[in-house]
């Protein structure tokens, strides 16, 4: 009987223990290049450790880490080179698009979210089409 008794005290003991002190990764979002879209070449994430966020940039060449979202999501943006086209992925709800248009030579910029209202942004420099991307990732995660 007194083993009945104990492992649900240890049980318990681990969800308490655990749950004080865990470490909660979310709001992660990935760059990939439409003609490889399972490799990452960059990815952002949150780690929220007792209501303190810090923000990680991965890419090939370097991690940051920063509690600033602004300052990581241009990190996260450095990522993209001129005349490549993107897409920035989190799981299957979002999707941004960066993508340039050789012939036209403009990029758009895009971000779909299922059961919203989809709105296209067509910039004629890398720059401008990198702050419009700046604006949409800032919204998401403001949400």
């Amino acid at each position: 009987m007194k083993n009945i008794i104990t492992l649900p005290l240890i049980c318990i003991a681990l969800f308490v223990g655990t749950s004080a002190f865990s470490q909660k990764t979310f709001v992660e979002l990935n760059i990939v290049e439409p003609s490889n879209v399972d490799k990452p070449i960059g990815n952002i994430s949150c780690l929220d450790v007792n209501s303190e966020k810090t923000y990680f940039v991965r890419s090939e060449k370097d991690t940051v880490s920063n509690a600033d979202i602004n300052k990581s999501i241009l990190a996260f943006l450095n990522v993209l080179q001129p005349e490549k086209s993107y897409i920035i992925q989190d799981g299957v709800e979002h999707y941004f698009m960066f993508q340039y248009d050789e012939k036209q030579k403009r990029y758009l910029v895009m971000g779909n979210h299922i059961g919203n209202k989809n709105e296209a942004i067509y910039c004629e420099t890398f720059s401008k089409a990198q702050e419009e991307m700046f604006v949409l990732l800032q919204k998401f995660y403001a949400r």
